[in-house]
């Protein structure tokens, strides 16, 4: 099989992918990987004679990509570098004269380059469809004041329904700023405010004490729902921030897609590819019996099966502790103090990275208390150095 499991290329591996063999460094590695190339190179023009002509062309073709990623440049001297640059022309003239005598023409090589394009960009849309598809949001249905509905939705929906919500409570913000920093740690951890701001109190009656017991009570009572309430905002702005990045890799698998397949009579050239080149498939992924019709099947399979797929999920709102809340809310707060000040040099203090930390699940992956703890301390000391301004 020609299409890599960990990346979706095809022939050839991804910068980030576990597979790449390490990259060279020095002047003597980068040498014996353009001999070790050339020697593959060589292998596949002395067998070419006995291949069968398309899948010759197409290792032929395969060594001559090869080879252009090691170029003779690495080599040290003269012989060695038109040894390689013989090799090269070899490799050309080979596949021209195979094109040519079995029939399959240029237009064949060309269907090559393109079909590994396409399996290569299904190979990831499937792959982040899978993602998607699979991403736990169950616990959005158990938020404790407003639980999200329509969870079997696609992903974009349900993602869609935490922005709106979102926007919808942003006025909550203002709320908690009235109540003051100085109750912002009871205010997250569910407990009565240390004191209750004098504008809270009404007009001039409430100042001199009239009603002032009743208004108390309802006070107390609107400070515990807005608690409620801001907690469960932070941990849409969480989830919505784990889910938007899956929702990002998804959008570009599908417009890769669409641009390979609506560029100059793609898709037309992929139906004929499917129905007629079942060779050229099976050289990219292998003999299957669903090949060529089933190709989009066959590389779907692949993908769910790959360990290139991560997919992952949102931690239950009730793991969060209360000193992860109080915490949680003076980043988010310093945040919304910097981007107002315009400056963002230091990085992020809470919002994406706790998310990451206290809400993001990842197969296999328990809590690191111990980074989170190292995070929240940080958040405190500088909250405690530079509150923003009330």
């Amino acid at each position: 099989m020609q299409l890599c499991l960990e990346c979706g290329k095809v022939e050839e591996h991804a910068d980030e992918c576990p597979r790449r063999p390490p990259v060279p460094t020095t002047p003597a590695e980068k040498q014996k990987r353009v001999q070790k190339a050339m020697t593959v190179a060589q292998a596949v023009l002395d067998a070419s004679a006995t291949a069968a002509p398309k899948v010759a062309i197409l290792k032929l073709l395969a060594a001559e990509n090869l080879l252009e990623r090691y170029p003779s440049r690495d080599l040290p001297g003269f012989a060695e570098k038109r040894s390689h640059n013989d090799l090269v022309t070899a490799l050309g003239k080979k596949r021209g004269e195979l094109e040519t005598s079995s029939g399959a023409g240029h237009k064949f090589t060309e269907d090559a380059v393109f079909a590994k394009q396409a399996v290569s960009a299904l190979f990831l849309q499937a792959l982040r469809r899978a993602e998607s598809r699979g991403f736990d949001r169950s616990a959005l249905g158990r938020l404790p004041v407003s639980p999200v509905e329509g969870l079997t939705r696609p992903l974009k929906n349900v993602a869609a329904d935490i922005g709106d919500r979102l926007e919808k409570s942003r006025g909550l913000d203002a709320q908690v700023r009235v109540w003051g920093w100085k109750n912002l740690g009871r205010l997250m951890l569910g407990l009565e405010p240390l004191d209750v701001p004098s504008e809270l109190m009404g007009g001039v009656l409430g100042k001199l004490g009239v009603g002032k017991s009743t208004r108390r009570i309802e006070l107390l009572g609107e400070f515990k729902k807005l608690g409620d309430q801001f907690r469960e905002r932070l941990y849409l702005i969480a989830a919505s921030s784990t889910i938007l990045p899956v929702m990002s890799r998804l959008a570009v698998a599908e417009e890769t897609w669409k641009k390979l397949t609506t560029k100059d009579g793609g898709a037309e050239r992929w139906d004929r590819i499917k129905k007629d080149e079942k060779e050229l498939l099976e050289y990219i992924l292998d003999p299957d019996p669903s090949l060529p019709q089933g190709a989009e099947d066959v590389v779907s399979l692949l993908a769910s099966n790959s360990r290139a797929l991560v997919v992952l999920g949102l931690r239950p709102f009730e793991e969060i502790r209360g000193v992860d809340w109080e915490a949680w809310a003076k980043g988010y707060f310093l945040e919304l103090h910097q981007m107002a000040d315009g400056d963002m040099a230091s990085g992020e203090f809470g919002t994406r990275k706790l998310a990451r930390l206290l809400v993001e699940k990842r197969p296999g992956e328990g809590v690191d208390r111990d980074k989170i703890a190292r995070v929240l301390q940080k958040l405190q000391e500088v909250w405690r150095s530079s509150p923003p301004d009330a």
